[in-house]
């Protein structure tokens, strides 16, 4: 932290002294101030700003900027020893307190402490209000009051004090009476200062002053400045201009800002201003918040209460003498001095006494007073800055959504912008001609949407927060943005980061960088997966009934080994509900006739999905050795029996709504070679469906049981073929389906078939 020299707060400071402490100051921080020059006076003297930010971090002019002046007339002591206090308090406070180190971290402090050095060296010499001009006038260098007897004049002195001059009523009659030259009020103050500044209203050629052609140079140089604090006074208040001073925004910036200056703060319209003034001029032709800054009253000092805050300088004959007794008790040196003759180079011989107008009136005498006016400022502007509108970086995402033909990432990023700041992007409404942008530096990477530089919306602050109760609101100007954020996509191709750089005049300057996952890699198109895509394979648990009930694909695969699986015998066998037959496709896809498996011992027989036509495919079981056991009256899981409904192998016992009765019933039917088999209590005959090869079925028949009452199929003979010549009226009918029954029921159906044995089944 830097070592700060101190500044003698209790004195006002010559031209020379502030020289010096502006070059100790900036060689003890010079990372955080930099002191210029922005234009000369009449006399040769230089016109300096200091600059006060953390330049480690950014430059100033990429940062949202105050400008605070000392005034920009000639008598604006206190105002010029206020900017030098703000700028020890800067530089002291940086480092050692959050608030304040924050401020001086993302804004910058354009102070420039003394706009009219020329006359402000008059001033603390003699005491002299002399005004800014723009030729070779000569006013008079003599602060005090000059007054000329004249039995026409205007004013008296007072009858409870004659050193005090009072006006003169209608019914006076009686002397002595005098002219009173440089008689101060707030009329003349205002037409003693500057200006020539621009604007429409007047005809006069702006410009002219040196000050002000520095400070227009100035303004248009750094566009980043959304505030300025004029000093003036007297008052003890201040003044937000604005064109909108009616709005909530700036009524409720004012509520706290008086809170923190200890000053009455109050919005104002510049159109009460006069024309060609430096605040309304910032206020109407930049768009930016201006405040003026009123401080010291005497009145206020002395006790009294201020009756005019439009003249403050305005008094009664019984306040003036109060105020005289207050200015011998407190400060008696300079105050007031008693008449003595004088002959003036422009008036010629008078009186020359009365008030020291620039070390009671307008400015605090050196000591106390002065002390605790300098604090004001300091607090106004860090409360001015904490307002300042920030731009930032929000959230930044990127996601990989293809890859282009020379291997090259397409990323989508998203980028928003937040507004964190009080104030709007545009404080108080959009009249700059430039506007903010976000640029894109793309490096090795190729813009596939978007674009490099584009625009900026403007967004709105915390302070400009619109209603939520679904009232119509009255106190917001329309010209206030909607929204505080906003977000923009872009389509990159390429895996090199990516920087974004958001530029607004007002706001200040941030960037920040997109860079792709680490590790990506391209997909490969032979078929490989790379070792960054590989996911982890699931771990795959054991089913703890896979041994008791194999699934149908295990039973229906083609074996891979000789041995086929054997099926536990020791097992409960359950009945299973009816199956229910599953819809047809809307659209099936035609079948592909696949390759007749040779039969042998041991395999299945699968019916052939796409059978000629007039020709079915008997579908044949083998058996086992060794029969399964009966199902076991309990068990895990027992059977259920179908609610209703026939079981499904039954007899129909009445007609139903699906096929006829009899429907296949002329389908010749063979015994099989070993006779049949009784059947035995608990076991049903489901029977297979097959196709029908009948002209005049295209659909699935039940196929009766044969002559004897056994639960065994034999060889079905198929249908006689259809002869060359014959018309097919009817259409193919659906392939032939598999049996959907269980595999223990299928077993079972193989008992007594008069086939060879098979060998028992082994689990492999």
């Amino acid at each position: 932290m830097p070592v700060v020299p101190t500044l003698d707060v209790e004195k006002y400071l010559d031209f020379k002294s502030m020289t010096h402490y502006l070059k100790a100051v900036s060689s003890a921080a010079p990372h955080l101030v930099r002191a210029f020059s922005i234009g000369k006076s009449k006399a040769g003297r230089p016109i300096l700003v200091a600059e006060v930010t953390n330049r480690n971090l950014r430059e100033g002019r990429q940062k949202p900027g105050i400008w605070i002046d000392g005034g920009h007339q000639g008598w604006h002591l206190l105002g010029s020893t206020a900017c030098l206090e703000l700028l020890r308090f800067l530089v002291a406070g940086h480092g050692r307190d959050e608030f304040l180190t924050d401020l001086v971290d993302q804004t910058v402090f354009y102070i420039a402490p003394r706009l009219a050095p020329d006359e402000m060296e008059l001033c603390l010499k003699s005491g002299a209000l002399v005004p800014q001009t723009a030729g070779e006038e000569k006013v008079s260098e003599v602060g005090r009051q000059f007054r000329v007897l004249n039995s026409l004049g205007s004013w008296k002195p007072f009858k409870r004090d004659n050193r005090v001059m009072v006006g003169r009523n209608p019914e006076d009659r009686k002397g002595p009476f005098f002219d009173l030259y440089r008689q101060v009020d707030s009329e003349r103050l205002g037409q003693i200062g500057p200006h020539d500044f621009p604007n429409t209203s007047r005809q006069e050629i702006p410009l002219q002053l040196p000050s002000t052609r520095a400070v227009f140079e100035f303004m248009r140089t750094y566009g980043n400045v959304f505030a300025a604090i004029s000093t003036s006074g007297p008052g003890d208040r201040v003044s937000l201009v604005s064109n909108h001073a009616d709005t909530g925004l700036l009524k409720n910036l004012s509520q706290r800002l008086s809170e923190l200056a200890g000053l009455p703060c109050a919005p104002s319209n510049p159109a009460r201003k006069k024309p060609g003034q430096f605040l309304s001029w910032v206020s109407e032709s930049l768009g930016l918040l201006a405040a003026d800054c009123q401080m010291w009253s005497l009145k206020t000092a002395a006790g009294l209460k201020e009756t005019d805050m439009d003249d403050p300088l305005s008094a009664e004959e019984t306040e003036i003498l109060q105020l005289l007794r207050f200015c011998e008790k407190e400060f008696p040196e300079g105050s007031f001095s008693d008449w003595k003759e004088f002959v003036d180079p422009l008036l010629g011989k008078g009186e020359i006494g009365g008030w020291d107008w620039s070390t009671t009136w307008l400015n605090p005498p050196s000591g106390p007073y002065l002390s605790n006016e300098l604090k004001k400022l300091s607090r106004l502007a860090l409360g001015m800055a904490a307002a300042a509108p920030r731009l930032q970086f929000g959230a930044v995402t990127e996601e990989v959504i293809g890859w282009g033909h020379d291997q090259q990432p397409l990323r989508k990023i998203t980028v928003t912008l937040e507004n964190l700041g009080y104030l709007p992007t545009c404080p108080v409404e959009s009249c700059r001609d430039q506007n903010g942008h976000l640029n894109l530096n793309l490096g090795s990477n190729s813009l596939v949407m978007g674009e490099k530089s584009t625009p900026l919306q403007e967004l709105r602050g915390s302070g400009a927060h619109p209603a939520i109760d679904g009232l119509p609101q009255h106190r917001e100007p329309l010209n206030l943005p909607p929204r505080r954020d906003w977000t923009v996509t872009f389509l990159i191709q390429g895996s090199g980061p990516v920087e974004f750089e958001v530029v607004h005049p007002i706001a200040g300057r941030e960037k920040t960088v997109s860079r792709p996952p680490q590790g990506l890699q391209p997909p490969s198109f032979d078929g490989s997966i790379p070792a960054v895509q590989q996911a982890q394979q699931p771990t795959v648990t054991d089913d703890p009934f896979e041994e008791a009930f194999p699934s149908f694909e295990d039973l229906y695969q083609a074996p891979q080994t000789s041995e086929l699986p054997t099926l536990p015998t020791d097992l409960p066998a359950a009945t299973p509900p009816p199956p229910m037959p599953p819809a047809p496709p809307a659209n099936p896809a035609p079948p592909q006739r696949a390759p007749e498996p040779a039969t042998a011992s041991g395999e299945f027989n699968i019916p052939d999905p796409t059978p000629t036509p007039g020709e079915a495919r008997p579908v044949t079981f083998g058996s086992l050795d060794e029969a399964p056991k009966p199902p076991a009256k309990s068990g895990p899981f027992p059977a259920k029996k179908p609610s209703k409904g026939r079981v499904f192998g039954s007899p129909p016992q009445k007609q139903t709504g699906g096929l006829p009765m009899g429907l296949g019933s002329d389908v010749p039917k063979a015994k099989p070679a070993g006779g049949p088999t009784p059947a035995k209590e608990g076991d049903f005959s489901p029977l297979p469906l097959v196709k029908s090869s009948q002209p005049s079925s295209g659909a699935f028949e039940p196929l009766s049981p044969t002559g004897d009452a056994g639960d065994t199929f034999g060889n079905l003979d198929p249908t006689p073929p259809r002869q060359p010549n014959e018309p097919d009226s009817k259409p193919a009918a659906p392939p032939a389906r598999l049996s959907r029954m269980s595999a223990p029921q299928l077993l079972r159906r193989q008992r007594g078939s008069g086939q060879q044995p098979r060998e028992p089944f082994k689990r492999s």
